[in-house]
C-alpha cells in the first residue's frame, strides 16, 4: 500500500550502528582507486594503516548499509535512481571507532503518477561512544515508479548552481577499472545492477554500471590530492548532482573552477556525456584530526 505524504515524512527509519575498522577504510580507499599509482608516496596515507588518513566520503558508506527501509516505505527500488548527494563533515572519521546513523525523509517532491517522485533522505552520523555529530548527509532519490503521492508538494526542487561561465582553472583525469564496481560493492552497496548484466538490462542499461557514490568518492579523492594537498580535514562540504552513468573501465574527465573557499567541478565521459556537477567547500580552519593521527592496526 502506498503511503501518503504525511506518513512518509513521519516514517520511523530504524537507527543503524556500525563499527569502523581500519580494514574497511583501507578497502574503501582502494575501491576508489587510491592505490592505483603506488608506490607513489602521496598515495600511501590513504591505503596504509601507518599514519592512515581516512577519506571523508567514507561517511556515505555508513548511510546505505541497511537500505531495507526503502521497501518498507513502499518504494519500488527497481525504479530508483540516485540523483544527488551532499555531505557535511563535522569531525574526522574515528579510526577503529563506531557510529550510529539516524535517518529520516525530509522532503518529497511529487512529479505525478506517471512521472515519479523525488525523495530526500537525511542521515545524521554520530560517534557511538560520545554522541558527538560526525557528519550529516543527504541523498536525493528519483523514484521513477512512485509518483502520485497523496498530499505531496509538486514544487520542483531548487535548481543547481551552474559552474562559472569561464575557462576551467584545471583538469583531472580519473580512470575507472573494469572490476571497480565489483570491488566497490563489497563496501556495502550490494545492488546487483552493478555486477549482473541481466539486472542492468532490465533497468535500461546495456551493462552493469559503477555506483554513483563511487564516482562521488573518486571526485573527492582527485580534488583531495590535487587541490587540498592530501589534507582530509580540509573539506567541509561536498555536494553533487548526478546526470549520467559511468561504466567500469571508462575514464572520467573532471574540470574545476577554484576560488579561496570553494571548488566547482564538472565530470564527463568523453566530449558529450556529462556525469555530474559538484561543489566542494573548504574549511577556513581545519578540524583537529587527533582521531586520524593515532596508530591504526589491521
Amino acid at each position: 500500500m502506498k503511503l501518503a505524504y504525511d506518513e512518509i515524512i513521519a516514517f520511523p527509519i530504524p537507527r543503524a550502528e556500525h563499527a569502523i575498522s581500519t580494514r574497511e577504510l583501507l578497502h574503501y580507499a582502494l575501491a576508489l582507486g587510491a592505490g592505483n599509482d603506488l608506490p607513489n608516496p602521496e598515495a600511501l596515507p590513504f591505503v596504509y594503516e601507518k599514519g592512515l588518513r581516512p577519506l571523508a566520503t567514507y561517511y556515505t558508506i555508513l548511510t546505505w548499509l541497511n537500505p531495507r527501509w526503502l521497501t518498507s516505505l513502499g518504494i519500488d527500488v527497481t525504479g530508483l535512481i540516485h540523483v544527488g548527494e551532499s555531505l557535511e563533515v563535522h569531525e574526522p572519521i574515528p579510526i577503529n571507532g563506531a557510529a550510529v546513523v539516524d535517518a529520516r525523509i525530509v522532503a518529497v517532491i511529487d512529479k505525478g503518477a506517471e512521472r515519479g517522485a523525488i525523495f530526500t533522505a537525511e542521515f545524521t552520523i554520530r560517534d557511538k561512544r560520545s554522541g558527538r555529530p560526525l557528519a550529516t548527509a543527504r541523498s536525493d532519490l528519483f523514484c521513477r515508479k512512485d509518483g502520485g503521492i497523496e498530499g505531496a508538494p509538486v514544487t520542483p526542487p531548487a535548481s543547481w548552481r551552474k559552474a562559472p561561465d569561464r575557462t576551467p582553472d584545471g583538469y583531472l583525469t580519473l580512470p575507472t577499472r573494469p572490476e571497480q564496481a565489483a570491488l566497490y560493492r563489497l563496501c556495502g552497496d550490494m545492488n546487483p545492477i552493478h555486477i549482473d548484466p541481466d539486472v542492468a538490462r532490465a533497468a535500461g542499461f546495456d551493462r552493469p554500471l559503477l555506483h554513483g557514490l563511487a564516482t562521488y568518492g573518486m571526485a573527492y579523492l582527485g580534488l583531495l590530492r590535487s587541490r587540498l594537498n592530501g589534507e582530509t580535514e580540509a573539506m567541509k562540504t561536498l555536494s553533487v548532482r548526478f546526470s549520467g552513468p559511468v561504466f567500469p573501465g571508462e575514464t572520467m574527465d573532471l574540470a574545476y573552477w577554484e576560488n579561496p573557499h570553494e571548488i566547482d567541478f564538472r565530470i564527463s565521459v568523453g566530449a558529450n556525456r556529462p556525469v555530474l556537477d559538484g561543489r566542494l567547500s573548504r574549511r577556513t580552519r581545519p578540524t583537529a584530526a587527533t582521531s586520524c593521527q593515532e596508530q591504526a592496526t589491521v
